[in-house]
């Protein structure tokens, strides 16, 4: 009889410590050097789910046409791990098509028998891969539930190897976590697109995926940075067999941060895509009727020289059956010298930039001190709460309690979920005392920076620069009668309006030079445009 060898090696946990595929070829030569040989298939494949073996279709399909009459494997367990690919090979025996079948680690004989023993064999290994899943399953779970996702870790972390099993965490890349999180403080500044924050991590930081054995160390791709943005695990959360989990590595950005990065992508997280680019549409709302306010180009030919030109207009897209809208179009031009207005009404002067930043930097140190003794009390109360918890439970399992007539069962989770509770808020607030600490003095330069240069930003820049300032200049923006509203936030109205007292007090104080601004005028400026962080 002619004979096929099928040597597989599985990509499943549990069969890696078999034979691999070249020791499982010599151990069948070895054992049966007179049966003759007329072909071989060897794959690394799982056999857990059917039609996943190419090549083990494709000796069926042989066998069947009559080019061989048995296969020669390791054992039945390489042959079938599924109920469908050994039914294959009983009918395949039943019918006479397959008339012999060898194993190395085991005895078949084709008779009545011996066809019943392979099925109980095949069963087995069925019940195998079964517990082989559910044992996984019950792994990974029991992993999340620890904090840590089970798969791959996201691009600016990296998977801990060194570890014992059971023990691995998600660790920040070194060389890849504050280049990633640079890419998010970029698209919330809202000055920058996603397509420009991927060329310049390509182009000019030369940033480069992490490199595996077959994977990676390659440019990052703009589908990858998309998943970065629209990734939950960034602000310490993930996702697995479709329950949300608490993480336990370390949050790049906050939930809030995120949040805001989903309404600036959109609100499912990409780009909506659109056949004109109009940079103030999808965040104006009509002051009379709440539509949004849309956009569109008009071709006008003029009279006189016969050239066409293309015009813009914004206009209410008056889709509120129920309510009649009156409101007018207005133009591109129009629009834009509104919002340049608004910007000078917050553009602070260089010099008085960065004699306010001083100030800052002055203020923070002083502030610093004070926030660490808050900082230091929030702690205290918090190790206080987790005293309580340990006496509660102390108590609840002391002798003494025995009879539970100190504190019964109700009353202990009672009292345990009230401070736990009270715990977790404590948290919340040191946490917070901790970043805020940390990020007012960045936050109010960038604030600045923003005030003084948006105005240039918003004249030189392009379509993508426009809507980046614009979308960072405040809120809840409304257009009525041709006028636009923009809900200023609280730092740029404190700085509004320390422009203006400072403007009714010295109308030439945009031309006095830095070195001219007395320490006077230093303190005076700074407190102006001071805001509580």
């Amino acid at each position: 009889m002619k004979y096929f060898i099928y040597c597989r090696k599985s990509t499943e946990e549990k069969d890696r410590q078999l034979l691999s595929i070249e020791s499982q070829r010599d151990e069948l030569r070895t054992r049966f050097p007179e049966i003759e040989i007329v072909g071989r298939y060897e794959e690394s494949k799982s056999a857990f789910k059917p039609y996943n073996r190419p090549m083990f279709n494709e000796m069926l399909e042989r066998i069947k046409n009559g080019e061989a009459d048995g296969i020669a494997a390791w054992d039945p367990s390489r042959l079938s791990r599924n109920p469908l690919d050994g039914s294959m090979i009983i009918h395949l025996l039943d019918t006479g098509v397959i008339k012999d079948l060898k194993f190395g680690s085991y005895h078949f004989d084709n008779s009545p028998e011996g066809k019943m023993m392979l099925n109980f064999a095949l069963s087995q290994s069925k019940y195998s891969s079964d517990k082989l899943s559910k044992d996984v399953k019950r792994g990974m779970l029991k992993k999340c539930s620890k904090g840590s996702r089970p798969n791959m870790a996201p691009t600016g972390y990296m998977n801990d190897y060194n570890s014992l099993k059971g023990e691995k965490q998600i660790l920040e890349d070194p060389e890849r976590f504050e280049l990633v999180r640079k890419m998010w403080e970029m698209l919330l500044s809202s000055r920058y697109s996603v397509r420009d924050i991927w060329r310049i991590s390509n182009e000019e930081w030369r940033f480069k995926t992490r490199k595996f054995k077959t994977l990676g160390g390659k440019p990052l791709a703009i589908n990858t940075l998309y998943r970065i943005f629209t990734n939950s695990f960034y602000y310490g959360e993930f996702i697995w067999d479709g329950e949300t989990y608490q993480g336990s590595h370390t949050a790049m950005i906050t939930k809030e941060e995120f949040d805001r990065a989903q309404i600036l992508l959109g609100r499912k997280g990409r780009p909506r895509p659109q056949k004109h680019r109009f940079p103030y549409t999808g965040v104006i709302k009509c002051g009379e009727c709440g539509c949004s306010v849309t956009a569109e180009h008009k071709l006008k030919k003029l009279v006189r020289s016969g050239e066409t030109k293309i015009y813009t207009y914004y206009h209410c897209t008056k889709k509120k059956y129920h309510a009649k809208c009156s409101q007018k179009h207005i133009t591109a031009d129009d629009l834009e010298s509104q919002i340049v207005k608004v910007l000078e009404t917050i553009t602070v002067p260089e010099n008085l930039f960065k004699c306010t930043v001083k100030y800052l930097e002055k203020l923070h140190n002083r502030e610093s001190k004070d926030r660490t003794n808050i900082q230091k009390n929030i702690q205290n109360s918090y190790n206080d709460c987790g005293k309580r918890i340990d006496n509660l439970l102390k108590l609840y399992i002391c002798p003494e309690n025995a009879d539970k007539s100190l504190l019964d069962e109700h009353e202990f989770k009672e009292q345990k979920q009230r401070l736990l509770k009270e715990k977790e808020q404590i948290a919340e607030k040191l946490e917070d005392c901790d970043r805020r600490q940390k990020d007012w003095l960045d936050l109010s330069e960038k604030t600045f920076e923003f005030a003084t240069y948006a105005k240039h930003w918003f004249e030189t820049g392009t379509l993508d620069d426009k809507k980046s300032v614009f979308q960072s200049l405040g809120q809840n923006f409304l257009l009525k009668d041709g006028e636009l509203d923009i809900e200023l936030p609280k730092q740029f109205i404190s700085i509004k309006n320390g422009l203006k007292s400072l403007r009714t007090q010295n109308p030439r104080f945009s031309l006095v030079s830095e070195d001219e601004i007395t320490s006077k005028d230093f303190e005076k400026g700074g407190k102006l445009f001071y805001w509580s962080g």
